[in-house]
């Protein structure tokens, strides 16, 4: 609902019937279901980072770090892994043990002034946030993990979203991790559109 209202804000901002949408990420998620819920309102929907399902994604996830960890020697995070098993989870916090290590598992961009370089704290701790701020953002993170990210267990666009009315386009890096790479790539060729 927030997408299609600031959609249609700009659509009168700017006196345009049609507006390319970008979502990266989360908002690749957004913007599959924006489409599918007014395509009337988009001339094409660029997906950055696409997610297709956030369960299979996270499942990817999980497997590629218990890999990693295995490689590394890391038998502590081993043990953990083992422990709680592939996702999803009933308790958020084991989320964290299988998604953080993100940026150690693939092979992003390291050097300085990458995107993503600093992982979570990049969304955090900015010069631009008040402490204030700071803390509400960390608590705005919890919040999504513990409300929002449920909510997501049950989209599968290789299922949900075959056919959309407007032009798709997907950017994916050459680093983009497999859990993201993977079902984009899928999603893509099974796709009308």
């Amino acid at each position: 609902a927030d997408v299609i209202e600031v959609t249609n804000y700009l659509r009168e901002r700017f006196d345009e019937e049609r507006i390319y949408l970008v979502g990266q990420s989360w908002g690749s998620t957004l913007g599959v279901l924006a489409v599918q819920a007014d395509p009337s309102l988009f001339r094409a929907l660029v997906g950055v980072g696409q997610m297709v399902s956030q369960r299979e994604t996270d499942r990817l996830f999980y497997q590629d770090t218990l890999a990693w960890a295995q490689r590394e020697g890391n038998q502590g995070l081993v043990d953990q892994l083992n422990a709680i098993g592939p996702p999803p989870y009933e308790d958020v916090a084991d989320y964290e043990t299988a998604l953080s290590y993100e940026h150690e598992v693939y092979a992003y961009d390291h050097s300085a002034n990458s995107e993503g370089e600093a992982g979570f704290s990049e969304n955090l701790i900015v010069e631009e946030y008040t402490l204030l701020e700071q803390v509400h953002t960390l608590g705005g993170f919890l919040d999504v993990f513990h409300t929002l990210y449920p909510q997501l267990q049950e989209i599968d666009f290789r299922v949900d979203a075959t056919r959309l009315d407007v032009p798709v386009y997907l950017v994916q890096g050459g680093h983009e991790a497999r859990g993201r790479a993977v079902l984009a790539t899928e999603w893509f060729e099974m796709l009308q559109a």
